[in-house]
């Protein structure tokens, strides 16, 4: 991402951008930016956008040969188009691009044995957009709230992120009304987060974590009520908290082995900040510990699918066990 944004400064660009992963908010983002430090934005008569697997390789190619009309750039803008993980002939078509023309790709999954992924990496700049570290996200929350002119302290930027968890999109929605909310006041308060914004069912879940590992059961069937009032079906929060101690298990296995909370969310396939919040849990519950009640969770999982066990007795008593 800093690249990018020192290539816009300079205006120093790359002829080919490949923006992957997991985050569309980021992807959006940067998408935007590039478009319009290129040839000013959507409505040039010398931008192009392309979107899906139906995508006409020989017109993208094509285009890409013809010079720009009265202007210095052509922008060509694919989007989704799969031609990261499907053999195509656009990387010998591309040997012809004009050099006034620029190719920016923005896809969810890529595959990096793939002839067009080879070629945006040698000639381009390629980016895997997974979402912010813990710190980028504080400051992105922060950063939204001062612009509202509220002020918010280091604690009450932890909990809104831990009750609406770390996609994007969702924390500037989330953070769209908590600013008009609080408009008139001077600080967000946790009050104010509880009153206002809706905890993703996640962040449920990894307080539910959080309680069971510090043994408050008051607060984990406190949740489960509130998950089971928003019509979460209980088999489904089985398979939340399974998936919730197998991550957990996994970072700590990873971390105690010399790798970086980075480079382990990289291995996962998380968000950066979900390694950090499982980091934050490690005090209060050992591997091994987490490793059984993954264990455990998957017995009764397979139980309910041979109908040996009720979904709300499954759930019940994973809970019982591992709060009490």
């Amino acid at each position: 991402m800093k690249n990018i944004r020192e290539h816009i400064k300079s205006e120093q660009f790359a002829s080919y951008y490949l923006l992957y992963g997991r985050d569309g908010y980021l992807k959006n983002l940067y998408r935007d930016k590039l478009v319009n430090a290129l040839c000013g934005g959507r409505e040039s008569m010398n931008f192009s956008r392309y979107e899906g697997e139906a995508t006409d390789v020989q017109e993208v190619a094509e285009l890409a040969k013809t010079p720009p009309f009265l202007e210095e750039r052509r922008v060509l803008l694919l989007e989704n188009t799969g031609l990261f993980r499907n053999a195509n002939q656009l990387t010998e078509m591309l040997s012809q691009r004009a050099e006034s023309s620029f190719l920016i790709f923005v896809e969810d999954t890529v595959d990096k044995r793939n002839a067009l992924f080879r070629l945006v990496k040698e000639q381009g700049y390629v980016t895997e957009l997974n979402g912010l570290e813990e710190r980028e996200l504080k400051l992105f929350v922060a950063g939204r709230l001062k612009q509202a002119g509220l002020l918010v302290t280091e604690s009450t930027v932890l909990y809104f992120l831990d009750m609406c968890g770390s996609d994007l999109l969702t924390l500037s929605n989330e953070l769209e009304k908590l600013s008009a909310y609080c408009m008139g006041n001077e600080q967000v308060r946790k009050e104010d987060i509880d009153e206002i914004c809706v905890p993703a069912t996640e962040g449920r879940i990894f307080w539910m974590l959080d309680a069971m590992f510090e043994k408050n059961s008051a607060k984990v069937w406190k949740l489960y009520a509130d998950l089971l009032a928003l019509h979460e079906k209980p088999m489904h929060i089985l398979y939340l908290l399974n998936k919730s101690f197998l991550q957990f298990s996994q970072v700590t296995a990873l971390l105690e082995s010399g790798v970086s909370a980075q480079d382990a969310a990289k291995l996962l396939s998380v968000a950066p900040f979900v390694v950090t919040k499982y980091q934050r849990l490690q005090k209060g519950f050992s591997g091994s510990r987490a490793e059984q009640a993954l264990l455990y969770g998957t017995m009764l999982e397979q139980k309910v699918k041979t109908g040996d066990l009720e979904e709300s007795a499954a759930v019940e008593l994973f809970l019982t066990r591992y709060s009490e």
